[in-house]
């Protein structure tokens, strides 16, 4: 999660079996912060960020004698240091017209700027559309190539709450020779 200074979010829990059912409780959840000078989350799940940093957040509860437990990151920002991105593009690689042959990689280029300043701690994920032409490792935007034919790729990342999408159709052609 992404808050601001004094933004305040409220966090809830819910167990569920394998099955997908819910587990009922009347117990209450258990919130605590790895950094209260960072997040400090009060008992019934609110939380408030306290100065620009990241922390974790635990929640716990106890059902029939079995504790359930999730985990969720909190980065706070000072909503003056968030950038404000200008640009965030998928670039094909200047004059390969997006192709790739079969049985390769390639680094799927991104371009995500602030102005001029080239912004390159941002997070981003990616995904095709096609899997049966190629697949993607999601995190670092490395395009595999499976099969001939066309697929979508796509890139997305949060940035100071806004969320920026771009694609770029990819060519997966024949083996390399």
């Amino acid at each position: 999660m992404v808050a601001d200074l004094d933004n305040r979010i409220m966090l809830g829990i819910t167990a569920y079996t394998d099955d997908g059912s819910v587990l009922k409780s009347n117990d209450f959840p258990v919130f605590r912060s790895s950094d209260t000078t960072v997040v400090r989350v009060q008992q019934d799940g609110q939380t408030v960020g306290v100065r620009p940093g990241t922390a974790f957040v635990y929640a716990d509860l106890t059902i029939d004698g079995v504790t359930h437990s999730d985990t969720t990151i909190f980065r706070i920002w000072n909503a003056l240091s968030i950038p404000r991105v200008t640009t965030f593009s998928l670039r094909p690689p200047v004059g390969d017209s997006a192709r790739l042959s079969l049985g390769l990689q390639r680094a799927v280029p991104i371009e995500i700027r602030e102005g001029r300043a080239l912004l390159d701690s941002v997070a981003v994920y990616y995904w095709v559309g096609n899997p049966k032409v190629a697949s993607m490792r999601f995190n670092v935007g490395q395009l595999i190539s499976i099969a001939q034919g066309s697929t979508m790729v796509y890139a997305s990342a949060t940035v100071g709450g806004e969320k920026w999408i771009d694609s770029v159709q990819y060519t997966v052609g024949g083996p390399a020779r």
